[in-house]
């Protein structure tokens, strides 16, 4: 069982009992690793001890403070990744680190914007998003081809797909690989030659914005 971890840290600070209200908009100053995105968006209110993070769809309270560190959740993601997401104040910085197990394997730097805090409210940005279900492609028959090549149990590969502002596929990565280089190229094939649409990322002012889309895919070989 993996536990997420989402911590908050005020660092070089002796107490963070004092007046803090935060409404960050994040950006990766460094290429960015599933399952974090190259953007983070975060409302937090120490006085109320509640936080929301994205859309801001759920206002949560903290979990608790452990010395310098606010634990803003603990429980488990349904990737079953340990997370920890720790932000720096007086930098205005956040450092991601995830892991399977115990051992954070995975680094992602963000720097932040501190925007006027009112309370909080829905995010007023859009995710990207596919406009029809992606999982159709992978009951094609070019799909069926993949499976093939799985000759027994089940293979699932991690995808990242670079979407433009226009809601277009530019290129396809595999971030989880199998052991068969075949099914890592052809499933980023498959997916540029259906080249499904996107409803595209937009920033509050309604204006898209270029970004990335994670999603993985199980194939199921011979029983």
């Amino acid at each position: 069982m993996f536990k997420k971890i989402i911590a908050l840290a005020v660092l070089g600070s002796p107490s963070i009992a004092f007046a803090q209200q935060f409404d960050l908009e994040c950006i990766a100053t460094q290429n960015s690793t599933h399952p974090f995105g190259p953007r983070l968006h975060l409302q937090i209110d120490f006085d109320e001890r509640k936080w929301c993070r994205d859309r801001c769809e759920e206002v949560e309270g903290f979990a608790g403070i452990e010395g310098g560190e606010i634990v803003l959740k603990d429980g488990v993601d349904n990737l079953g990744y340990t997370e920890k997401l720790i932000y720096d104040v007086p930098r205005q910085a956040v450092v991601a680190r995830w892991a399977s197990g115990e051992a954070f394997g995975r680094e992602v730097k963000y720097r932040c914007k501190n925007e006027e805090f009112g309370e909080f409210r829905p995010y007023l940005g859009e995710v990207v998003r596919p406009r029809s279900n992606i999982a159709r492609i992978f009951y094609s028959k070019d799909s069926r081809k993949l499976s093939k090549m799985v000759k027994e149990g089940k293979v699932t590969l991690g995808f990242e797909l670079d979407i433009s502002a226009e809601g277009r596929i530019t290129d396809c990565r595999i971030i989880q690989p199998s052991e068969v280089e075949k099914l890592n190229e052809g499933t980023c094939a498959l997916i540029l030659r259906a080249d499904p649409p996107f409803e595209p990322a937009r920033k509050r002012t309604g204006e898209p914005y270029a970004t990335t889309y994670r999603s993985r895919v199980t194939y199921v070989g011979k029983r």
